[in-house]
Parts: structure tokens; sequence; C-alpha cells
């Protein structure tokens, strides 16, 4: 489903597609997420917005993970 919706909305060429049957188990602890509040804090910062240093502190790890 994921390479038809990709297909479909032109996001790439599929010449050769190989599928090797690697499972990779996802990790949906509640520990493990992003807050709307960090989500907007994210966006304004990769939007160029300075962000005060002492809320990129307060993040949590997540968040902290994709600056």
């Amino acid at each position: 489903m994921t390479l038809k919706k990709a297909s479909d909305e032109n996001l790439s060429e599929f010449n050769h597609v190989a599928i090797d049957g690697t499972i990779k188990k996802g990790c949906n602890a509640n520990h493990n997420i992003i807050s709307k509040k960090e989500t907007k804090i994210l966006i304004n910062y990769y939007n160029g917005i300075k962000i005060e240093d002492k809320i990129l502190d307060k993040l949590h790890k997540p968040a902290k993970n994709l600056i």
C-alpha cells in the first residue's frame, strides 16, 4: 500500500522493487511521543523562528532528537 501511494503521488518512479522480509518492531510507548505543544515549537524552529534556548532545553528526548 505504501508503494502504491508513493506511485500515485508521483513521489518515485519504481523500476525495481525488492522486499527482503526484514521486520522492524515499532516502539509506541508513551515515553516515545511528541506532544502537540512540542510539535508547534519544532515547526516554528524549522521555519526559522527564534526559539529561546530554555524552551528547547525543556523538550522531551524524542523532540530533541529531531533537532
